[in-house]
């Protein structure tokens, strides 16, 4: 028998996703973020962002691409890629925006966030961009050292709002090239 992450779908999400998409962004986002965080902030900040018209928006949105991860027909994980968002700090001919990587907190160190990031890389060989990048919390060191693993480096920081708390993130950068050899992290 397989492990999670082989037994698990990962797809580009659909218009059909957008609720599921909402129900879990809004609760991973709680789950890693409300216990540091005022909580009408962190609440602010999910109406903001993770209400089905929104991640319906999003879906549709030709710039944005959801990579979906599915166990058992069961939504489980997700990924966003952004071209439409730079930053002064990344340097590359065609960078993407790792803009979320979110998995069900059933499934964390299962290797389900491995399977999305391999798949994340595989969209930038396909889609011809040379540079992987994201913004994680300063204070999220499970995450970065998640990244780090993945061979992300640190080129700069920016602001990131939850809620009207302006907090700092680190800006990562992974180069991708179409001949690049995959991750070797334990996922």
């Amino acid at each position: 028998m397989g492990s999670i992450a082989e037994t698990a779908a990962i797809r580009y999400g659909t218009a059909t996703d957008a609720f599921a998409l909402s129900q879990l962004g809004a609760a991973t986002f709680r789950a890693t973020f409300a216990e540091a965080n005022d909580a009408p902030l962190v609440e602010a900040y999910i109406a903001d962002h993770y209400s089905t018209a929104m991640q319906l928006a999003e879906l549709q949105d030709d710039r944005l691409t959801y990579l979906v991860a599915e166990i058992d027909g069961h939504l489980a994980g997700f990924a966003l890629l952004r071209t439409d968002q730079a930053h002064p700090d990344v340097k590359g001919t065609s960078p993407i925006r790792l803009a979320r990587i979110y998995v069900e907190t059933p499934y964390l160190g299962l290797g389900l966030g491995s399977a999305l990031m391999e798949r994340c890389i595989e969209e930038c060989r396909l889609r011809v961009h040379d540079l992987l990048w994201l913004g994680v919390w300063e204070r999220n060191q499970k995450a970065i050292a998640f990244y780090e693993r993945w061979g992300f480096a640190s080129v700069g920081v920016e602001v990131f709002d939850v809620g009207g708390d302006k907090q700092r993130d680190v800006i990562l950068t992974l180069p991708v090239s179409a001949g690049s050899a995959s991750s070797t992290t334990a996922g």
